[in-house]
């Protein structure tokens, strides 16, 4: 019955086809069809659909020559449902033979078929799944270029379905179908490029329109132009700005509103622009659109394309700058206006400056001459004054020496009683001149001073009962101490002189009876306040002001208070010379002197003296011991060497020497007092005159004398200066602990007393070699200090150590009387070792120093050669070097005073 079946749908199939007429036209309607269709899927389908009808097929497909990402083949012509499910045989030859245009492949029966029939079972050559297939058809479809663009294949359950007429007619419709395909992918090709350049085009007018919207936005005028420098576009500032129509394109309007004489220079320049591929910047003038030209700055940047770098476009702005350009030129006019107006005021402050010099140096010698003229006067009322209480003096010593020589050559009976009167006459006028003397000097700044650390509150409390006596029952007396006030340094002798003249002063101003008040205090004078004053510097001062409620003075007596031997008071009632005295006292000592005064309202004169920078313990005052009888005298085994390059003096200080009991020789000079010393070792006490002839003066022979001594390991010498009048030879005023000093003119009872005070008194050297006491050694170097310890211990020396020298400053200023000598190394930690010697000096001035370092003993000697306390040991030195370097200054060790 199947059999039956198959055969009466065969033979109805070809009945129906068999005449070729049918067949003909169904190509011919299919032709039609597929030519007038342009898309692909609805093509690919209609191709199948006429194949299935030509060759009678039960299924048909058309398959693409690709495959796509999940690798499946595009099945078409029939419903996806179909072949939803639809396995690819484990071996698709069929399929591999008509894509690789290997021809049209018919198979009756595919399950026979030697070359796909390779499983017999339990498949028979399909997949698991597949359609029932039997009959099978495949025909290529090919492009116009021979290529293979996919594949009709066509199938039928039963065997022999498709014969020759069959392929012949597929043949035909995979021809058609190529056709189409090959117009339908023309088709959208064309389309896609079409769709592209209308995106493009819109995409175009787009940004044209937004460059336009900006560019008209802009208040500068803006344009563009081709690589040859062609203007293809300017936007509406230009035509607004130069009144041109809107075709205007170009150098040919470029050039109507450009100034003719601006032409050619901006012209060449946008040439170099275009040639060099440069920016280019220009100002020219531009006619307006009502005629007027105005100054414009045009820029324009090369648009390069990113791959070439060849300049594509030019991009440029033309900005109106007339204004800016006018401000410049008439700013340049006004700076040429005004160099000009400078030029002239140059000039005439030449001219002036010229008359104004002359004015200056011709006021300069006026002004000389009145100071000369002011010298003179005070000059003329310095020697009056001078020459008035001289000669008054004079005429008492000279008058009572006259009487005493004529009575004693008159040959009579000589009245003792009488001539000591008349010698005491003239001793007092003598003493009155050496008064005068010194206080002349002392205005003078010349007097010789012995400064020593004071406490100023200590000092006036002692001078109370004194100031008492002085005032009077009608002055009352108030002294107001500040508590806190600071150390500061002076001689004490002549502060103590300088308030009492204060004092007295202020007595006489208050004739009356009235109140003086001395108060104590602190001040410190900055910067500013030095500005107005320019005799006062700056610092830190210790103030003793003395007030008094008498009759004050004007601001001309004011002016004129320290002049020498001007006073307010009647003749024969005062000299003149105390304030000049008080005044060149503290300008010689640092400090200042401050008047303030109004008549009828008192006076106020205030000592300004330089605070003490450091604090030392203050010197215990020990007082001579009471002589029992007359003058202290001394012994034929004290040898003194007087220096003195005045005859006179010397053979008179000699001579009193000589009565004194001593042992004395004479010299005029340094140098042949120097050979004495040498050859002399047996002199205790060197007494000479600061000034003396030769180039070195009493103050550096007593200097190298002493150093000598200790170099010579010999005791040391003591010193005895005296001066009248020393310019050069005081320079600080400050003296060795063993060096002493008398003013002349001195007296037999004067000179007696302070040479035998110098020799009795003990000096440093003495003092350490009979007591030890304690070394204070200076080392920030551990080993070093360790060494130098063990070796002054065993010289039985007792030993403080300090690393830096703020310790060894601390231990001095809290063991002072206990320290015997102090070792410092040079380079300390905080600060150099000489500046703690120097530290150490103020804190005692007869210390012994050794100072150590690693340098040159040469360099160091002569960096410390005007002290003669101080030694110099060069490192490295061993224990016995340390020991004789403190003996040579005069240091001797426990071990070797004993002998033990």
């Amino acid at each position: 019955m199947e059999s039956n079946a198959e055969e009466s749908f065969l033979s109805r199939r070809f009945h129906d086809i068999g005449t070729g007429t049918d067949t003909l036209e169904l190509l011919n309607r299919a032709g039609e069809a597929i030519a007038a269709g342009l898309d692909i899927d609805v093509l690919v389908q209609l191709v199948v659909d006429v194949g299935i009808e030509l060759s009678g097929a039960a299924y048909g497909a058309f398959f693409y020559n690709r495959l796509d990402a999940s690798g499946v083949y595009r099945l078409y012509g029939v419903p996806e449902s179909v072949f939803a499910d639809f396995p690819l045989p484990p071996d698709p030859t069929v399929l591999v033979s008509t894509d690789h245009n290997q021809g049209i492949v018919r198979c009756d029966d595919i399950q026979t078929d030697p070359r796909y029939a390779r499983h017999i079972a339990p498949h028979l050559g399909l997949s698991a799944g597949s359609l029932p297939v039997r009959s099978y058809l495949a025909v290529p479809v090919k492009s116009r270029a021979d290529e293979v663009l996919g594949g009709l294949f066509f199938a039928h359950p039963a065997p022999g379905i498709f014969n020759r007429r069959c392929e012949r007619a597929v043949t035909s419709v995979a021809a058609l179908a190529a056709v189409a395909l090959d117009n339908a992918r023309l088709y959208r090709s064309a389309q896609s490029e079409m769709d592209d350049r209308l995106r493009a085009q819109s995409a175009l007018r787009e940004s044209e329109a937004k460059f336009r919207a900006i560019t008209d936005s802009m208040p500068q005028i803006v344009w563009s132009s081709q690589a040859d420098g062609t203007d293809d576009y300017y936007n509406s500032r230009w035509f607004e700005y130069t009144g041109l129509p809107l075709d205007s394109y170009g150098e040919e309007g470029w050039a109507l509103v450009l100034h003719p004489e601006d032409r050619e220079r901006a012209w060449n320049l946008w040439l170099d622009a275009l040639a060099l591929g440069i920016p280019y910047q220009d100002e020219y003038r531009l006619r307006r659109y009502d005629g007027v030209y105005r100054w414009v700055l045009e820029r324009a940047m090369p648009i390069r394309d990113d791959a070439t770098g060849r300049v594509v476009r030019w991009l440029g702005t033309c900005t109106d700058i007339d204004e800016q350009v006018r401000a410049r030129s008439t700013l340049a006019n006004d700076n040429d206006a005004l160099e000009r107006q400078v030029d002239q005021r140059t000039v005439e402050l030449a001219d002036t400056t010229v008359r104004l010099n002359t004015e200056v140096r011709e006021r300069a010698r006026v002004e000389e001459a009145l100071r000369q003229a002011q010298k003179m006067e005070a000059l003329g009322q310095l020697t009056g004054g001078v020459a008035h209480d001289f000669n008054n003096l004079l005429t008492v010593v000279i008058g009572n020496l006259e009487t005493l020589q004529r009575r004693l050559d008159s040959g009579q009976p000589v009245d003792t009683t009488q001539l000591r009167k008349l010698v005491a006459s003239a001793a007092r006028g003598a003493e009155r001149a050496a008064t005068l003397t010194q206080r002349l000097l002392a205005f003078a700044r010349r007097q010789p001073l012995a400064p020593t650390p004071l406490d100023i509150n200590r000092l006036v409390a002692d001078m109370s009962d004194l100031l008492r006596r002085t005032l009077g029952e009608q002055i009352e007396l108030i002294s107001v101490f500040d508590d806190a006030l600071w150390m500061t340094q002076a001689d004490r002798n002549q502060l103590e002189n300088a308030t009492l003249n204060l004092a007295v002063n202020a007595r006489d101003a208050m004739p009356g009876g009235g109140r003086l008040t001395i108060r104590t205090f602190n001040q410190t004078i900055d910067a500013a306040q030095a500005r107005n004053h320019p005799d006062v510097a700056a610092g830190r001062y210790v103030v003793i002001s003395v007030t008094d409620t008498g009759v004050g003075m004007d601001a001309e007596v004011q002016a004129r208070a320290i002049e020498p031997f001007f006073t307010t008071k009647e003749i024969g009632s005062g000299t003149g010379l105390g304030l000049s005295q008080v005044y060149g006292f503290l300008k010689q000592s640092g400090g200042h002197l401050r008047i303030e005064s109004r008549s009828g309202a008192g006076t106020t004169v205030s000592m300004l003296l330089p605070q003490l920078k450091t604090s030392p313990p203050l010197a215990r005052v020990v007082p001579l011991p009471a002589l029992e009888t007359g003058t202290p005298r001394g012994r034929p085994d004290e040898h003194i060497l007087v220096v003195e390059d005045d005859a006179d003096v010397r053979q008179h200080s000699i001579n009193i020497l000589q009565e004194l009991g001593y042992g004395v020789l004479g010299a005029a000079d340094a140098s042949v007092a120097l050979d004495l010393l040498e050859r002399h070792p047996d002199i205790s006490l060197l007494f000479t005159d600061i000034g003396l002839p030769g180039g070195m003066n009493g103050t550096q022979l007593a200097q190298v004398a002493s150093q000598r001594r200790i170099q010579q390991g010999r005791p040391a010498l003591k010193v005895l200066l005296t001066s009248a009048y020393a310019r050069n030879a005081l320079v600080d005023g400050t003296f060795d602990a063993d060096v002493h000093l008398i003013s002349k003119p001195f007296t037999y009872v004067s000179l007696g007393a302070k040479v035998r005070e110098t020799i009795d008194k003990p000096t440093g050297s003495d003092s350490a070699g009979k007591d030890a006491g304690r070394i204070l050694i200076v080392e920030d170097e551990a080993l070093v200090r360790m060494f130098a310890v063990d070796s002054l211990e065993d010289e039985g020396f007792q030993v403080e150590q300090a690393e830096n020298g703020a310790q060894a400053l601390a231990l001095l200023t809290a063991l002072n009387p206990q320290i015997g000598a102090v070792i410092v190394d040079l380079g300390l930690p905080d600060r150099p070792g000489d500046q703690i010697a120097a530290e150490m000096r103020q804190l005692r001035a007869d210390l012994p120093i050794l100072i150590a370092s690693g340098r040159s003993e040469k360099e160091l000697r002569e960096r410390f050669s005007l002290d003669g306390r101080v030694g110099i040991m060069v490192k490295p030195f061993t224990g016995p070097m340390l020991i004789a370097a403190l003996e040579q200054l005069g240091i001797r060790s426990p071990r070797a005073l004993t002998g033990k």
